[in-house]
């Protein structure tokens, strides 16, 4: 592997000529002879970043060129969308998009509108949240939650990965449904979000299950209620929010794959068939899982669809709650 400096890594084809040849034929000829790029909008080490980077080692290979991964963090994901809107319209550079990029799509005059800004190759994957509280708070269920928040108005703050993030509207949400008040507190991803509130500077959080999980089983954070409708396999006893008594408590993060708007279309299905294929193998499932979602794939139409829906629904939410992000 090249040597780089460490928010770029360069993950190359070479080491597997023989395979990238055999595979990569059919799709080769719709593809630009160039460094591909996908930008993930978090800072190196994160989970999103952690997981991305074995699925853009498996398209070098596939597609028989050099892929790069760059981060691109910044708040509402911004920095990564503009990258991707002033870039040429040729595939060869993709960002990571996410929820986050429905929410800021759905706000009053949004820097960006992820349904009209960029193409989209496809969907990646979804997951639930884990609320979570530090073990110190005498709560151990989101009612229990709820309560303390009413019984000590000032004392409860819940920290976020970011200002209009899917973290910070997942606790909107909570407080719409309980009518507690309390202060979010953002910061720059999930790393500093998590350490604050095991280290008591907030006292509850919403974040992904793999991340979460860990901090969990250490003792440093006790997990209350998953955030989607269904609960995780791998934590049968964690009850749903829904079951915990907010009925249609469901929010959710999502990721996939996206370009800048007016590339080819054979481009974009060359590459949206490459990704279709890299989420059939089993260590990028088993991956998947692990970090608390699962892969979804699809078509290029049915990724537009879903960012559609996605933008409506929180832009629904933001009215609700009169949320104002700068």
């Amino acid at each position: 592997m090249k040597t780089v400096p460490a928010r770029t890594v360069v993950l190359s084809a070479f080491g597997t000529i023989l395979l990238a040849l055999s595979q990569a034929a059919p799709a080769q000829d719709a593809l630009p002879n160039r460094t591909f790029k996908i930008i993930v909008p978090f800072v190196a080490g994160t989970g999103l970043d952690i997981t991305t980077r074995p699925i853009a080692e498996k398209l070098a290979t596939r597609i028989g060129r050099t892929v790069i991964v760059d981060n691109k963090p910044g708040a509402g994901h911004v920095a990564a969308a503009n990258e991707i809107r002033n870039a040429t319209p040729d595939g060869t550079t993709m960002v990571v998009s996410t929820t986050t990029m429905a929410v800021r799509s759905g706000i009053a005059n949004p820097p960006y509108d992820i349904r009209k800004d960029m193409d989209h190759i496809v969907m990646r994957g979804e997951g639930p949240f884990i609320l979570y509280v530090n073990p110190s708070l005498p709560v151990k269920s989101p009612k229990e939650l709820a309560d303390y928040a009413l019984a000590n108005p000032g004392k409860l703050n819940f920290s976020t990965i970011g200002p209009g993030s899917s973290t910070h509207f997942a606790a909107i949400n909570f407080a719409l449904m309980t009518g507690a008040k309390f202060e979010s507190i953002h910061y720059k991803g999930s790393a500093p979000a998590i350490t604050a509130t095991i280290a008591g500077e907030t006292q509850a959080s919403f974040d992904q299950i793999g991340l979460v999980r860990a901090q969990a089983q250490g003792g440093r954070a006790r997990m209350l209620a998953v955030s989607g409708l269904r609960r995780w396999p791998d934590l049968p006893d964690l009850p749903t929010m829904d079951e915990s008594g907010f009925k249609g408590f469901n929010v959710i993060f999502w990721m996939g794959f996206s370009t800048t708007k007016g590339t080819p279309r054979n481009t974009i299905n060359a590459l949206n068939a490459a990704f279709n294929e890299i989420y059939k193998d089993p260590a990028t499932i088993d991956m998947t899982t692990k970090s608390g979602a699962v892969l979804i794939g699809g078509t290029p139409e049915q990724m537009q669809k879903a960012v559609e829906a996605e933008v409506e629904q929180w832009q629904r939410l933001i009215k609700a709650g009169n949320v104002i992000i700068e």
